[in-house]
């Protein structure tokens, strides 16, 4: 089973705050993977508290937080909704005021259970130039979706890359 993208919402904080959100996120089905990046100017080692909306229960992906080890950290999270959401904001705590951006994504066809972290794989991070970025990853299975996140200046940009025989 592939798994099938069905919407995306981005928010930001501007210049900080111990809290940014997302636009109001929906899905027009149910049992999806919802997946957050978030992008923080990490001037005091700030990190994510928590994570609350859609009435979900939203963890941390083990091995997906990286700081650049100047003033820039990412961290993704995951939670899994059973049903249908409509018009939910996806609100991101802070342990310390900072400027930050999301970008939330919602997933059909996602293997199901422990809030969402069966869906994912293989995972990987670095850091590297914001002219030539470059990442290795080993997917598990062929089909694999990968999703990718890259911050510049605080602000989180999302790529999705289709299944394809030519990732792996």
């Amino acid at each position: 089973m592939s798994a099938t993208h069905h919407t995306t919402q981005v928010g930001n904080n501007g210049t900080g705050g111990t809290t940014v959100a997302s636009a109001a996120l929906s899905t027009t089905v149910g049992h999806c993977l919802l997946v957050i990046s978030i992008a923080i100017t990490n001037t005091s080692s700030q990190v994510v508290s928590s994570i609350s909306g859609a009435s979900l229960t939203w963890v941390a992906i083990p091995s997906a937080a990286i700081s650049n080890g100047t003033n820039e950290r990412m961290e993704k999270w995951c939670a899994f909704a059973n049903g249908t959401i409509t018009s939910q904001v996806i609100t991101v705590t802070l342990s310390a005021s900072a400027a930050a951006s999301v970008v939330v994504s919602a997933y059909s066809g996602a293997p199901i259970g422990n809030n969402g972290l069966n869906a994912i794989g293989a995972v990987n991070t670095a850091t590297g130039s914001d002219n030539a970025p470059t990442l290795n990853l080993t997917t598990n299975s062929n089909g694999s979706l990968v999703i990718a996140c890259r911050i510049r200046s605080a602000i989180c940009h999302a790529d999705l890359y289709d299944p394809s025989p030519s990732i792996r």
